[in-house]
């Protein structure tokens, strides 16, 4: 007989709690039953034995604070974040040259937009948009301070050279669409000038 945890199809997951409006710093790992998992951290019991030490109270609390809250809005966040995060998508695909989407057009995360532009450092695009209050990633957070491409780009096919050219913007349910139509001339703008100046 199945029960609630076979609907999720996955033997782990793991989750941020800023990722809904959360405190920062504090995760949850699902684990299905029947999966091992050695210690991460030795010596007590907690965490059903894989990471000893005081159970943070405060940032579980929040956590399960922020789920609650943003549980009752969320289908009619995610439908207006994925109208706008379209719009960028469409926006930066037509206006920036040699721009192509990574991943599937419409199968994605709602406020996800990950964009390869041939021909261009990220990096030089990073510092032009962030001069101009607007923040874009060139590689995820967790890879933030290593020099090496991506390799989940790698891994979908895209040359180094290509990874090299990555710019991801993340937009959440308080985005605008003035935010959205801002982030895209400056890109255009920032990927065309690059271009002329052969960097």
């Amino acid at each position: 007989m199945k029960g609630p945890q076979d609907e999720l199809h996955v033997d782990l997951l793991s989750a941020s709690a800023h990722k809904l409006h959360g405190p920062k710093g504090v995760g949850m790992l699902y684990v299905r039953d029947g999966v091992a998992l050695p210690p991460m951290i030795h010596g007590g019991s907690q965490e059903s034995g894989r990471r000893a030490g005081t159970t943070n109270v405060a940032g579980i609390v929040g956590f399960g604070a922020a789920a609650r809250l943003c549980r009752e809005p969320m289908e009619k966040s995610m439908e207006s974040t994925r109208a706008l995060r379209d719009q960028l998508i469409e926006r930066l695909r037509a206006e920036v040259p040699h721009c192509s989407l990574n991943g599937h057009a419409s199968r994605r995360l709602p406020g996800n937009v990950n964009v390869t532009i041939a021909g261009i450092d990220a990096s030089e695009v990073r510092a032009l948009l962030d001069g101009q209050g607007i923040c874009v990633s060139t590689d995820s957070a967790c890879n933030a301070a290593s020099p090496r491409p991506s390799h989940v780009l790698l891994a979908v096919g895209r040359s180094r050279t290509q990874a090299k050219g990555t710019l991801r913007l993340t937009l959440g349910d308080e985005t605008t669409l003035e935010e959205v139509n801002r982030a895209a001339d400056a890109v255009a703008q920032a990927a065309r000038s690059l271009s002329d100046l052969g960097l």
